[in-house]
């Protein structure tokens, strides 16, 4: 993959990092707490649930947001590693469904930057060559492709195009400067 996609992506996500992040982060680990909580008070023998009381549940639940600096939901990146396992023929690694697993992936994406930004390229091959997704081949693909490639990063729709768009001015950037370099 070429390192401009890489390095125009995460230069759009590291601009638009905001303290709603900070918030958003922090209502995924409220609610992980909570359920561990609650899975541990579930866990207890009935005559202990007669003394104990459960735990109280959060004002707002969230069990996921964007997070670390490629700003990569965990769903998204579950989705992007059982895609890649599975290319290299083995049994699916992660299920969402599992509050644990799901907080690990998410947990890591907040705290590991070098995770992170290896997601941010297998989130980014994912959306190009996945079946079901844009269906490109990542090393074949024209600028159009390149535009769609980005804008699926954040999503669909019309916001997610426009996202695409700004993304690829600074995709030609990183190109221009990449190839100076060599």
């Amino acid at each position: 993959m070429n390192k401009a996609l890489i390095q125009s992506v995460m230069l759009r996500e590291i601009r638009w990092v905001d303290p709603t992040d900070n918030f958003a982060d922090a209502l995924v680990i409220q609610t992980y707490v909570y359920n561990v909580q609650l899975e541990n008070y579930m866990n207890l023998p009935w005559y202990s649930k007669l003394l104990v009381a459960p735990p109280e549940a959060p004002l707002r639940f969230s069990g996921d947001s964007s997070t670390g600096l490629g700003q990569i939901f965990a769903k998204t990146a579950v989705n992007a590693l059982n895609w890649y396992f599975e290319g290299l023929g083995c049994e699916v690694q992660y299920n969402y469904g599992d509050i644990h697993q799901a907080y690990e992936i998410w947990d890591k994406l907040r705290t590991d930057d070098v995770f992170n930004i290896d997601m941010v390229g297998l989130v980014l091959l994912y959306g190009a060559e996945a079946p079901g997704e844009l269906d490109l081949n990542i090393n074949t693909i024209a600028p159009i492709e390149i535009r769609k490639i980005l804008a699926r990063y954040n999503g669909f729709g019309s916001a997610a195009a426009q996202y695409g768009n700004e993304v690829y001015e600074y995709y030609e950037c990183f190109l221009r400067y990449n190839n100076s370099r060599r």
